[in-house]
């Protein structure tokens, strides 16, 4: 493989990488504890990661994971392999397990130094069954609020959780609502269920109404239903709603947006009026940069559980317009604006 290209796995594949550009530098910034810049030419040449996905490439949560953790790895000499799972478009619990099994196969035949593992059903199925409380070091990312039902920290496990600002996000809203409803509409899989459980045992998601979808053609009445029976509409990941349309999405939501919407992930900012950003890049770049503390020797016990703390902004112009909202030129100017229209 040359220096500058990355193997593109197909669903369930393995990609084998062998890291040798020199892009450690540019995380000096932007992390709570990054390795320090290696002296030498791939300083860790020799050694293996193992990184188990939960998804695949192609969706932008994972490739955003993908361009943080190659932004550290490039110039290391760590051979890393990577499992995508591809639980995101085949989520029934049989898959899953396979997937899983295919991962600890991976890793009897690769025998690395340290285990990466983003997103839940890479715990679920790879890490709890087959490495927790055992000798191998793991570090994971893309957890969503609190990993204890994983069983984690554990004494070889550590990692990033991935959080949203959902507070914040309601705080901005609420003011440009016409009243406090609030509806949810997302996927129908396991992570997003999961994650509207959490927001309901934290005591954010009193009252909300929820709408989860498996099929595009039930998107939009879903979001019309929504307006009426809520003054706000938080929407959640759309990854794993069969034939989803990105075209006819923007399209629909363009024509039919009448409150404010808000998002959590970039690439849902075409179908919100408001996206908290989180960055998939820091969970790559944080949990590629302890993977490489972990081959220096420190334990996953010694390095405590972070959550992400890096959000970006953006405002769907076109869409607020199409819902009537006057926006603060104060909010205007911090944020990052998207969408077919400029001011």
């Amino acid at each position: 493989m040359s220096d500058t290209t990355r193997r593109r796995a197909p669903s369930g594949a393995v990609a084998t990488v062998r890291c040798t550009l020199g892009a450690l530098a540019l995380l000096a910034t932007t992390l709570l504890a990054a390795a320090p810049a290696p002296a030498r030419d791939e300083p860790y040449a020799g050694k293996r990661i193992l990184w188990v996905d939960s998804y695949t490439t192609g969706y932008a949560w994972t490739d955003g994971i993908v361009r943080g953790v190659e932004s550290v790895l490039d110039g290391t000499g760590v051979d890393l392999r990577v499992v995508h799972m591809d639980t995101k478009s085949n989520d029934s619990p049989e898959f899953a397990r396979r997937a899983g099994e295919r991962a600890r196969a991976e890793l009897e035949a690769f025998r690395p130094h340290v285990v990466m593992a983003s997103d839940d059903n890479a715990q679920r199925h790879f890490v709890v069954p087959f490495l927790l409380g055992g000798d191998m070091p793991v570090v994971f990312c893309g957890v969503n609020w609190d990993a204890t039902h994983y069983g984690y920290p554990g004494p070889n496990v550590t990692g990033m959780l991935e959080v949203s600002l959902l507070r914040e996000a309601l705080d901005l809203m609420r003011p440009l609502a016409k009243g406090p409803r609030v509806a949810f509409i997302a996927a129908d899989t396991e992570s997003e269920r999961s994650s509207l459980d959490i927001y309901k045992a934290r005591g954010l998601a009193q009252g909300w109404t929820p709408f989860l979808v498996r099929h595009f053609e039930d998107f939009g009445p879903a979001f019309l239903r929504a307006q009426e029976q809520a003054d706000m509409i938080l929407l959640g990941g759309n990854g794993g709603i069969t034939d989803w349309d990105d075209a006819q999405a923007r399209t629909f939501l363009a024509a039919h947006t009448a409150v404010p919407t808000g998002s959590f992930d970039a690439y849902l900012a075409p179908y919100s009026v408001f996206t908290f950003s989180k960055r998939p890049e820091e969970q790559g770049q944080w949990m590629a940069a302890t993977a490489l503390r972990l081959l220096d020797g420190e334990r996953p016990a010694d390095i405590p559980l972070v959550e992400n703390r890096q959000v970006d902004l953006l405002v769907n112009l076109t869409l607020a317009r199409t819902a009537g909202l006057v926006l603060p030129l104060s909010l205007l100017r911090t944020a990052t604006i998207v969408g077919q229209e400029s001011p």
